[in-house]
């Protein structure tokens, strides 16, 4: 009887435990093109993929289910939960008018980083050389877009950092093929040719594995 007993108890408490991890979560449903939340009903639109959080928390703050899709979304350290979220495809939410969203000129970067992957820096641009960071804004919003067949290159990733927007980058990538460079905008598909900017930078040799 005693071992039923504290059978029971165990039970009921994996119950509760249960039930309070689930109550903890934010649900998140789909609705005339827009992921709701539920509860509160604050309505989110996706955001263009330059931005970037900076520090994701480690906690589930809502479940997204559609359908057979299950999709575990993070609030954003220090950014008010009801605003922004990412999911764990790092999908940006936005609860906002995404209209109002700068590009990269109004995003005012004043620090540049030129990057392999997230963790290494091969170089750092900042205030002191705000004329390259000028330039390249320059580049990328008043060029010639394009959209060139591609089919070896090396990616290279321009992460840039701005006071005003203290908790996002604003990330572009640079694809490198045998004898172009462009500046391109993953969400949009716009690459604009920056090779003889870019060549300029002589700490970094920019090169295209794939032709080695």
């Amino acid at each position: 009887m005693k071992k039923l007993i504290r059978f029971v108890s165990l039970f009921l408490s994996l119950v509760i435990c249960l039930c309070l991890f689930c109550s903890c979560s934010a649900k998140l449903k789909f609705k005339n093109g827009k992921i709701v939340d539920s509860k509160t009903g604050v309505e989110y639109s996706f955001v263009s993929s330059v931005y970037l959080p900076k520090t994701v928390s480690t906690e589930v703050y809502a479940v997204f289910e559609h359908n057979d899709v299950k999709i575990d979304y993070f609030s954003i350290q220090d950014v008010d939960p009801e605003k922004w979220l990412v999911s764990e495809n790092h999908d940006v939410i936005y609860s906002g008018d995404v209209t109002e969203l700068p590009d990269l000129r109004g995003y005012n970067p004043n620090q540049m980083l030129i990057c392999y992957n997230y963790d290494t820096p091969l170089s750092i641009v900042d205030e002191r050389d705000a004329s390259q960071i000028s330039s390249i804004i320059e580049a990328f919003t008043n060029g010639d877009v394009e959209t060139p067949t591609m089919y070896d290159y090396t990616t290279y990733k321009i992460i840039f950092v701005s006071e005003e927007y203290p908790d996002f980058y604003y990330m572009l990538r640079l694809r490198v093929t045998e004898d172009k460079m462009y500046l391109c905008d993953l969400s949009t598909g716009a690459h604009v040719d920056v090779t003889d900017l870019f060549n300029t930078y002589s700490d970094i040799t920019f090169e295209a594995e794939y032709f080695e």
